[in-house]
């Protein structure tokens, strides 16, 4: 059985991921420390992206088990 999840659970892992690096990023620039806001920024540039790459392709698409 594939599970599937809501397109609200997508949209929104996606606007966390997109706000983070903004947030972050922010306080990279007052502190000018990488550990941690620099890195939590650039994660979560790297998860937008990944999010916004299933969002156009589709989702997962993961194939069915044969028995």
């Amino acid at each position: 059985m594939e599970r599937v999840y809501p397109p609200t659970f997508i949209w929104f892992g996606t606007v966390c991921a997109a706000v983070l690096p903004w947030v972050m990023g922010q306080r990279y620039m007052q502190t000018s420390k990488i550990m941690p806001a620099g890195i939590v920024a650039g994660i979560s540039v790297v998860m937008t992206g990944f999010y916004l790459y299933k969002i156009a392709t589709g989702g997962n698409h993961f194939p069915s088990k044969a028995e």
